[in-house]
């Protein structure tokens, strides 16, 4: 489900080197596999709070940076 919701091109298009994406998701939507859905980036949970019977979490994610990167 993880690639439905987020299979956007975003990686080369609309997530500049330096920039950030924000995710809302519940708790049913399996949090550790949805901060490692692509090995690119880095994902993390900036926070999390119960609303009413919903445990909501906000995860950032952010392209990782290859320490050395260049031509091979």
């Amino acid at each position: 489900m993880v690639e439905q919701v987020v299979d956007v091109d975003f990686k080369k298009n609309l997530l500049s080197p330096n920039g950030a994406f924000y995710l809302v998701a519940i708790k049913q939507n399996d949090i550790p596999k949805l901060l490692t859905f692509d090995s690119r980036l880095h994902g993390s949970v900036v926070l999390h709070r119960w609303c009413g019977i919903e445990h909501l979490f906000v995860l950032k994610f952010t392209r990782k940076h290859e320490e050395n990167a260049g031509p091979m």
